[in-house]
């Protein structure tokens, strides 16, 4: 992929400059996702983009809300099969550690649950969470690692990182509340362009 010297302050990119640099790499819009109220909210095919263009995957979740208040899971989607029982259940690993703005020295910490990465961004029915995180190799058959942040209910504040030790090509994500129960959210999925 060509790269262009550092832009200076106030450069106005030039046509070539955008057909030669600018299109050809970063971060893409790809897809928009609104989740009704259900007890899996599936992310289909969020990778299933050319694997030679897209390696690396950054996913926004925004208004997330329950029917009563949990923290989220998240489990790999190959199609609509859930990478969740048998020998998957015990490939997740995950930690994430939370603080609040009332206790910022106080750190809750916890790891994997039951097949699937344990994100702990809490919410409610009436206190949204938002959380972002990128995604590394989902659709690659390499090890799929995570890391993000997000929050909000309580005003905490939550970072978190995972991966599984398997090297299955995966095309989508699940999202389930912990304890199970409904859950509803908006979803944006953006994609690590590598070339053209």
């Amino acid at each position: 992929m060509a790269t262009r010297a550092n832009y200076s302050f106030l450069d106005t990119p030039s046509a070539s400059d955008w057909n030669t640099y600018i299109l050809n790499g970063g971060l893409v819009y790809l897809a928009d996702y609104e989740l009704a109220s259900a007890t899996q909210l599936n992310i289909n095919y969020a990778f299933s983009y050319p694997a030679t263009q897209f390696r690396n995957y950054r996913v926004v979740i925004s208004n997330l809300i329950g029917a009563t208040a949990g923290t989220l899971l998240i489990r790999m989607l190959n199609g609509n099969t859930v990478w969740a029982t048998g020998a998957y259940a015990t490939a997740y690993s995950s930690a994430y550690r939370q603080t609040t703005s009332a206790s910022p020295t106080v750190v809750t910490t916890g790891g994997a649950s039951g097949g699937s990465a344990w994100v702990s961004v809490t919410f409610d029915t009436t206190t949204p969470a938002h959380l972002v995180f990128d995604i590394i190799n989902p659709n690659h058959t390499n090890r799929t690692a995570f890391q993000g942040r997000g929050g909000i209910l309580g005003d905490s504040l939550n970072t978190f990182a995972g991966q599984l030790s398997d090297a299955s090509v995966f095309d989508g994500i699940a999202l389930t509340r912990f304890g199970g129960g409904n859950i509803a959210c908006n979803a944006q999925v953006y994609g690590y362009r590598t070339e053209t």
